[in-house]
């Protein structure tokens, strides 16, 4: 641990990437807070950001895999659900898969942001994460694909999409900085939410119109565009010293500060037992739109843009408050709504009012969501930035472990039950951190 704080001018060891260029970024990030010293004001005020280069190409990148994180999720769930004849325990079974394989990685992914370069990585997931999504849409053109196929793609899925996005949070602070880094985390939320509302409605209707291939399509055309605009994003950045010794040393050092740090480890116990109990049911919403609200494809891509309309709203009023006192409280009463929204959805036997639960739902969720991704960015010092990062999101990771059992309960007793009990659940624990975590009441 006498190593766990590095200091600025600590050596760095030879990068196999690509090097940092020290001296560049230190010229580089004197710019950098000439650039955002002077805070502009307005209704608006945090669009400005985008006039910073390197976060406007990030933000561009950003869209693209956006709508390839959509078009992966709708279209692995419906490839699933037509191979096994909807079956909700394979479709549970793919994602535990997937998401065992985002529960290991994650914290070795944190690691390797600490050490080397960050825009690296995310190119280099990037442009895998295209190659093997051509190599599935062949599969299924060809109908040589098979159930097992899938199991290992969503393994491969985990690998690269963990690796991506997790590069994508932390690399949002090198390109910007603290000073701006509320305002491009609450832009960038802005247009993933955007992508939330239109990537499942267009992979909906690219399989209707196409078959269950075209999305696998979409998502190799815009992750090569994705690499495309990240090609033009300066080496130099932000990112701090990079961690050197051991990995698995590094690896201890992350767990290690998350533990001690008792506001990072009151927001990963939070959204570890909303990983478990919560988010498993969008794993299910193909069978709430077609045996719940009888909707079909049509209405699993309108449950989940739904949510993201919500999403958007709330993102849009964040945007223009631009500044939240007490992150982390709005962050859990933001979650206790949201959860309050869903145990109403698990009742709901029409479409529509299935759509409004979930779209007001996403409001406060997407403000939660928000100070997350400000929190795990501000709390820790620089050099933690990528392993803190990992641990966190791990927390996300733990969805897939609780989408089997939940998928095996819902075989047995119905999604609507299933998932109410399981909501109601997590509503208990929420308020008893509400309560009984002081630490997340100072931040």
């Amino acid at each position: 641990m006498a190593q766990l704080i590095r200091t600025a001018d600590a050596p760095a060891e030879p990068s196999v990437i690509e090097p940092f260029e020290a001296a560049a970024e230190a010229e580089d990030d004197s710019d950098r807070s000439a650039a955002v010293a002077e805070p502009r004001t307005g209704r608006f005020a945090a669009l400005a950001v985008l006039s910073q280069r390197d976060f406007r190409f990030l933000f561009l990148s950003s869209i693209a895999t956006g709508y390839a994180q959509w078009g992966q999720m709708i279209g692995m769930s419906w490839l699933v659900y037509e191979l096994t004849g909807r079956s909700a325990v394979h479709l549970a079974a793919v994602n535990f898969v997937g998401g065992f394989g985002r529960l290991l990685i994650g914290p070795f992914v944190g690691v390797a942001l600490d050490r080397w370069h960050r825009r690296s990585i995310l190119m280099t997931s990037t442009m895998l994460s295209a190659v093997q999504a051509l190599l599935l849409a062949v599969l299924v053109l060809t109908d040589l694909v098979a159930v097992w196929q899938v199991f290992i793609f969503a393994a491969l899925d985990a690998l690269l999409s963990t690796t991506n996005q997790n590069a994508r949070q932390a690399f949002v602070y090198d390109v910007t900085g603290p000073e701006a880094l509320p305002d491009a985390i609450a832009v960038n939320s802005m247009m993933q939410n955007i992508t939330r509302i239109t990537g499942p409605t267009l992979a909906g209707a690219l399989i209707g119109a196409w078959g269950t291939a075209a999305p696998f399509l979409m998502i190799a055309s815009t992750m090569t565009l994705g690499v495309l605009t990240t090609l033009p994003i300066s080496r130099q950045t932000r990112q701090g010293a990079r961690a050197t010794g051991h990995p698995l040393a590094n690896l201890r050092d992350g767990f290690v500060y998350v533990a001690r740090d008792r506001r990072l480890l009151g927001l990963t116990v939070v959204m570890s037992f909303t990983a478990l109990l919560v988010y498993p049911y969008l794993t299910f919403l193909p069978i709430f739109a077609a045996e719940v609200l009888h909707a079909g494809s049509g209405g699993y891509g309108t449950l989940a843009a739904a949510a993201g309309i919500g999403s958007l709203l709330g993102l849009f009023g964040l945007v223009v408050m631009r500044r939240v006192e007490h992150r982390a409280v709005v962050l859990m009463f933001g979650l206790l709504f949201y959860f309050v929204c869903l145990i109403a959805f698990t009742r709901a036997t029409n479409l529509w009012i299935a759509a409004a639960l979930l779209a007001v739902g996403g409001m406060p969720h997407a403000i939660a969501q928000t100070m997350l991704q400000m929190l795990q960015q501000l709390l820790p010092v620089n050099e933690m930035r990528g392993r803190v990062t990992g641990v966190v999101q791990t927390a996300f990771a733990l969805y897939p472990l609780g989408a089997l059992p939940m998928g095996f309960a819902i075989s047995r007793w119905g999604a609507p039950d299933t998932c109410l009990v399981s909501f109601s659940a997590a509503t208990v624990l929420l308020l008893c951190a509400i309560t009984g975590w002081k630490s997340l009441r100072t931040v």
